[in-house]
Protein backbone atom coordinates (compact mmCIF):
# COMPACT_ATOMS: atom_id res chain seq x y z
CA UNK A 1 0.00 0.00 0.00
CA UNK A 2 3.12 2.25 0.83
CA UNK A 3 5.27 4.37 -0.25
CA UNK A 4 7.14 5.28 3.08
CA UNK A 5 10.35 3.67 3.46
CA UNK A 6 9.20 1.06 5.96
CA UNK A 7 6.59 -1.87 5.34
CA UNK A 8 3.16 -1.07 7.15
CA UNK A 9 1.85 -4.49 9.05
CA UNK A 10 -1.43 -5.05 10.45
CA UNK A 11 -1.34 -7.14 13.86
CA UNK A 12 -2.95 -10.50 13.54
CA UNK A 13 -3.81 -10.63 17.30
CA UNK A 14 -5.81 -7.24 16.58
CA UNK A 15 -7.80 -9.05 14.13
CA UNK A 16 -8.18 -12.98 14.82
CA UNK A 17 -11.17 -12.31 17.52
CA UNK A 18 -13.45 -11.92 14.62
CA UNK A 19 -11.38 -13.44 11.32
CA UNK A 20 -9.78 -16.26 13.32
CA UNK A 21 -6.73 -18.30 11.91
CA UNK A 22 -6.18 -17.78 8.36
CA UNK A 23 -8.75 -15.73 7.78
CA UNK A 24 -7.19 -12.54 9.07
CA UNK A 25 -5.02 -12.90 6.04
CA UNK A 26 -7.99 -12.24 3.62
CA UNK A 27 -8.71 -9.30 5.74
CA UNK A 28 -5.02 -7.96 5.58
CA UNK A 29 -5.34 -8.75 1.87
CA UNK A 30 -8.32 -6.84 1.72
CA UNK A 31 -6.79 -3.58 3.05
CA UNK A 32 -4.27 -3.43 0.58
CA UNK A 33 -1.33 -3.80 3.15
CA UNK A 34 1.33 -6.32 2.45
CA UNK A 35 2.56 -7.45 5.73
CA UNK A 36 0.91 -9.08 8.55
CA UNK A 37 2.63 -9.33 12.31
CA UNK A 38 1.76 -13.13 12.89
CA UNK A 39 -0.22 -14.44 16.17
CA UNK A 40 0.00 -17.84 17.88
CA UNK A 41 -3.52 -18.53 17.26
CA UNK A 42 -2.73 -19.17 13.15
CA UNK A 43 -1.39 -22.17 14.07
CA UNK A 44 -3.84 -25.05 14.43
CA UNK A 45 -1.94 -26.47 17.78
CA UNK A 46 -0.61 -23.13 19.18
CA UNK A 47 2.98 -23.86 21.31
CA UNK A 48 2.82 -27.26 19.88
CA UNK A 49 2.68 -26.65 16.04
CA UNK A 50 4.67 -28.67 13.63
CA UNK A 51 7.64 -27.47 11.17
CA UNK A 52 4.68 -28.96 8.38
CA UNK A 53 2.00 -26.32 10.11
CA UNK A 54 4.81 -23.73 9.66
CA UNK A 55 5.31 -24.68 6.29
CA UNK A 56 1.46 -24.78 5.48
CA UNK A 57 1.25 -21.29 7.17
CA UNK A 58 3.81 -19.63 5.04
CA UNK A 59 1.65 -21.22 2.13
CA UNK A 60 -0.99 -19.63 3.19
CA UNK A 61 0.91 -16.43 3.41
CA UNK A 62 2.28 -16.90 -0.10
CA UNK A 63 -1.16 -17.09 -1.64
CA UNK A 64 -2.32 -14.27 0.03
CA UNK A 65 0.66 -12.02 -1.48
CA UNK A 66 1.33 -11.72 1.79
CA UNK A 67 4.70 -11.24 3.88
CA UNK A 68 4.62 -12.18 7.22
CA UNK A 69 8.31 -11.88 8.77
CA UNK A 70 7.10 -10.20 12.32
CA UNK A 71 5.26 -12.26 15.14
CA UNK A 72 4.17 -11.06 18.58
CA UNK A 73 2.26 -13.37 21.05
CA UNK A 74 0.79 -12.88 24.79
CA UNK A 75 2.35 -15.83 26.82
CA UNK A 76 -0.71 -16.48 28.38
CA UNK A 77 -1.92 -18.25 24.95
CA UNK A 78 0.19 -21.20 26.25
CA UNK A 79 1.58 -20.73 29.48
CA UNK A 80 4.44 -18.86 30.77
CA UNK A 81 6.32 -21.88 32.22
CA UNK A 82 6.56 -23.34 28.29
CA UNK A 83 7.38 -19.67 27.00
CA UNK A 84 11.00 -20.42 26.20
CA UNK A 85 10.52 -23.95 24.63
CA UNK A 86 7.94 -21.94 22.33
CA UNK A 87 10.31 -19.89 21.47
CA UNK A 88 13.20 -22.07 20.68
CA UNK A 89 10.44 -23.61 19.03
CA UNK A 90 9.34 -20.25 16.77
CA UNK A 91 13.54 -19.84 16.48
CA UNK A 92 13.77 -23.31 14.42
CA UNK A 93 10.61 -22.76 12.21
CA UNK A 94 11.98 -18.40 11.10
CA UNK A 95 12.95 -20.10 7.88
CA UNK A 96 10.08 -21.75 6.92
CA UNK A 97 8.11 -18.80 8.08
CA UNK A 98 10.36 -16.46 6.90
CA UNK A 99 10.39 -14.72 10.09
CA UNK A 100 12.77 -11.90 11.32
CA UNK A 101 11.73 -10.90 14.20
CA UNK A 102 9.87 -12.55 17.32
CA UNK A 103 8.67 -10.27 19.94
CA UNK A 104 8.96 -11.34 23.44
CA UNK A 105 7.65 -9.77 27.14
CA UNK A 106 9.43 -9.79 30.75
CA UNK A 107 5.88 -9.59 32.99
CA UNK A 108 5.73 -13.65 32.83
CA UNK A 109 9.23 -13.90 34.50
CA UNK A 110 8.23 -10.87 36.78
CA UNK A 111 9.53 -12.23 40.47
CA UNK A 112 10.03 -10.36 43.94
CA UNK A 113 12.73 -8.17 43.13
CA UNK A 114 13.86 -6.92 39.65
CA UNK A 115 16.97 -8.79 39.91
CA UNK A 116 15.44 -12.09 40.07
CA UNK A 117 13.30 -10.70 37.35
CA UNK A 118 16.30 -10.44 34.88
CA UNK A 119 18.07 -13.34 35.84
CA UNK A 120 14.68 -15.47 35.21
CA UNK A 121 14.30 -13.92 31.85
CA UNK A 122 17.97 -13.56 30.95
CA UNK A 123 18.11 -17.72 32.10
CA UNK A 124 15.29 -18.84 29.94
CA UNK A 125 15.94 -16.25 26.59
CA UNK A 126 19.84 -17.32 26.19
CA UNK A 127 18.83 -20.74 25.12
CA UNK A 128 16.31 -19.24 22.41
CA UNK A 129 18.51 -16.28 21.52
CA UNK A 130 21.50 -18.68 20.79
CA UNK A 131 18.94 -21.31 18.25
CA UNK A 132 17.65 -17.57 17.13
CA UNK A 133 20.97 -15.98 16.26
CA UNK A 134 21.29 -19.50 14.24
CA UNK A 135 17.96 -19.30 12.26
CA UNK A 136 18.65 -15.40 11.33
CA UNK A 137 15.58 -14.50 13.83
CA UNK A 138 15.89 -11.31 16.42
CA UNK A 139 13.81 -11.63 19.71
CA UNK A 140 12.55 -8.33 20.51
CA UNK A 141 10.97 -7.09 24.53
CA UNK A 142 8.32 -5.06 23.84
CA UNK A 143 7.76 -2.42 27.21
CA UNK A 144 4.68 -2.82 29.11
CA UNK A 145 3.86 -0.69 31.96
CA UNK A 146 3.80 -2.73 35.30
CA UNK A 147 7.15 -4.52 34.83
CA UNK A 148 10.67 -3.14 34.26
CA UNK A 149 10.09 -2.82 30.41
CA UNK A 150 7.89 0.04 30.74
CA UNK A 151 10.52 2.86 30.56
CA UNK A 152 13.41 3.45 28.66
CA UNK A 153 16.29 2.92 31.74
CA UNK A 154 14.12 -0.44 32.45
CA UNK A 155 15.06 -1.41 28.75
CA UNK A 156 18.34 -0.66 28.46
CA UNK A 157 18.71 -3.05 31.87
CA UNK A 158 17.26 -5.59 30.37
CA UNK A 159 19.62 -5.48 26.94
CA UNK A 160 22.40 -5.19 29.29
CA UNK A 161 21.71 -8.04 31.86
CA UNK A 162 20.88 -10.47 29.16
CA UNK A 163 23.86 -9.08 26.68
CA UNK A 164 22.65 -11.18 23.37
CA UNK A 165 23.37 -9.81 20.04
CA UNK A 166 19.79 -11.41 18.92
CA UNK A 167 17.89 -9.40 21.30
CA UNK A 168 16.89 -5.60 20.50
CA UNK A 169 13.82 -3.66 21.57
CA UNK A 170 10.56 -3.48 20.02
CA UNK A 171 10.05 0.59 19.85
CA UNK A 172 6.13 1.39 21.13
CA UNK A 173 6.04 4.89 22.36
CA UNK A 174 2.47 4.83 23.47
CA UNK A 175 3.24 1.70 25.90
CA UNK A 176 6.07 3.47 26.90
CA UNK A 177 3.94 6.44 27.61
CA UNK A 178 1.76 3.87 29.50
CA UNK A 179 4.68 3.35 31.64
CA UNK A 180 5.25 7.40 32.81
CA UNK A 181 7.73 7.84 30.13
CA UNK A 182 8.29 9.84 26.57
CA UNK A 183 7.47 8.10 24.13
CA UNK A 184 8.93 10.58 21.72
CA UNK A 185 11.16 11.99 21.29
CA UNK A 186 12.95 11.11 24.42
CA UNK A 187 12.07 7.14 24.12
CA UNK A 188 12.84 7.25 20.04
CA UNK A 189 16.14 8.31 20.30
CA UNK A 190 17.34 6.62 23.17
CA UNK A 191 16.75 3.34 21.60
CA UNK A 192 16.96 4.24 18.59
CA UNK A 193 20.11 1.69 18.19
CA UNK A 194 18.29 -0.71 20.08
CA UNK A 195 15.43 -1.04 17.87
CA UNK A 196 14.44 -4.41 15.53
CA UNK A 197 10.80 -2.51 14.61
CA UNK A 198 7.78 -0.39 15.86
CA UNK A 199 4.56 -0.61 16.99
CA UNK A 200 1.68 2.33 16.75
CA UNK A 201 -1.34 3.64 18.25
CA UNK A 202 -1.85 6.00 20.71
CA UNK A 203 -3.42 7.08 23.81
CA UNK A 204 -4.13 9.43 26.67
CA UNK A 205 -5.86 9.18 30.05
CA UNK A 206 -8.70 7.77 29.88
CA UNK A 207 -11.61 10.36 31.45
CA UNK A 208 -14.71 8.21 33.21
CA UNK A 209 -18.15 9.22 31.74
CA UNK A 210 -16.78 11.24 28.61
CA UNK A 211 -14.86 8.73 26.67
CA UNK A 212 -16.04 5.51 24.84
CA UNK A 213 -15.67 2.72 27.95
CA UNK A 214 -14.58 0.16 25.12
CA UNK A 215 -11.48 2.26 24.56
CA UNK A 216 -10.48 1.83 28.54
CA UNK A 217 -7.33 0.39 28.82
CA UNK A 218 -5.22 -0.71 31.64
CA UNK A 219 -3.94 1.46 34.25
CA UNK A 220 -0.80 3.89 34.21
CA UNK A 221 2.44 3.03 36.06
CA UNK A 222 3.37 4.69 39.43
CA UNK A 223 2.84 7.49 39.85
CA UNK A 224 -0.26 7.56 38.13
CA UNK A 225 -1.39 4.29 38.83
CA UNK A 226 -4.99 5.60 39.63
CA UNK A 227 -5.66 6.55 35.98
CA UNK A 228 -5.92 4.21 32.85
CA UNK A 229 -5.05 5.15 29.46
CA UNK A 230 -7.60 5.53 26.61
CA UNK A 231 -6.69 3.35 23.67
CA UNK A 232 -8.35 5.84 21.03
CA UNK A 233 -8.23 6.50 17.58
CA UNK A 234 -4.42 6.98 16.19
CA UNK A 235 -4.27 11.22 15.56
CA UNK A 236 -6.31 11.35 18.88
CA UNK A 237 -4.06 11.03 21.65
CA UNK A 238 -0.99 12.42 23.76
CA UNK A 239 1.73 11.47 20.96
CA UNK A 240 2.56 13.24 18.07
CA UNK A 241 2.23 10.37 15.55
CA UNK A 242 3.32 12.07 12.50
CA UNK A 243 6.21 13.45 14.28
CA UNK A 244 7.25 9.80 15.10
CA UNK A 245 6.31 8.79 11.51
CA UNK A 246 8.51 11.63 9.95
CA UNK A 247 11.48 10.86 12.30
CA UNK A 248 11.26 7.40 10.58
CA UNK A 249 11.33 8.42 7.14
CA UNK A 250 13.66 11.25 8.20
CA UNK A 251 15.56 8.40 9.31
CA UNK A 252 15.42 6.44 6.54
CA UNK A 253 14.03 3.33 8.52
CA UNK A 254 13.20 0.46 6.38
CA UNK A 255 11.85 -2.19 9.12
CA UNK A 256 8.44 -2.88 9.74
CA UNK A 257 6.11 -0.44 11.68
CA UNK A 258 2.90 -2.63 13.22
CA UNK A 259 -0.63 -0.82 13.42
CA UNK A 260 -2.29 -2.27 15.91
CA UNK A 261 -5.57 -0.85 17.59
CA UNK A 262 -6.53 -2.31 21.18
CA UNK A 263 -10.27 -0.30 21.54
CA UNK A 264 -13.33 -2.59 21.38
CA UNK A 265 -14.62 -5.10 19.20
CA UNK A 266 -14.26 -5.79 15.80
CA UNK A 267 -16.40 -3.90 14.35
CA UNK A 268 -14.27 -0.60 15.97
CA UNK A 269 -11.41 -2.42 15.42
CA UNK A 270 -11.94 -2.37 11.47
CA UNK A 271 -13.09 0.99 11.69
CA UNK A 272 -9.78 2.12 13.45
CA UNK A 273 -7.92 -0.10 11.04
CA UNK A 274 -9.04 1.75 7.85
CA UNK A 275 -8.53 5.30 10.16
CA UNK A 276 -4.99 4.24 10.64
CA UNK A 277 -4.13 3.07 7.13
CA UNK A 278 -5.62 6.19 5.70
CA UNK A 279 -3.50 7.72 7.96
CA UNK A 280 -0.33 6.58 6.83
CA UNK A 281 -1.18 7.08 3.52
CA UNK A 282 -1.65 10.35 4.02
CA UNK A 283 2.17 10.30 5.62
CA UNK A 284 2.71 9.05 2.53
CA UNK A 285 1.86 11.73 0.87
CA UNK A 286 3.63 14.10 2.82
CA UNK A 287 6.63 13.26 2.53
CA UNK A 288 6.80 12.55 -0.93
CA UNK A 289 8.30 9.22 -0.38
Amino acid sequence: MNTLPFHIALAAECITSWAPGIEALQYVKNTGCTHVQLDVTQFPHKENFTIEEARQLRDALDDHGLIGDTMSTWPHEFGASLYGDYLRRIAQAAPVLGLRIMNTYLWPFVKQTDEQTLDHYAQVLRPALDVAADNGLTLTIEPEAHDLSRNVAGLKKILDVVNHPSLRVNYDPCNLYNGCDEGFPYGYFELKEHTAFVHLKNGCVFREGTDPPDEKGVSFAAPWQDRYIRWGPIDQGTLDIGAIVRQLVQDRYTGVVVLEPHAGDGEKRQRFFAQEIAFMRSMADESGA
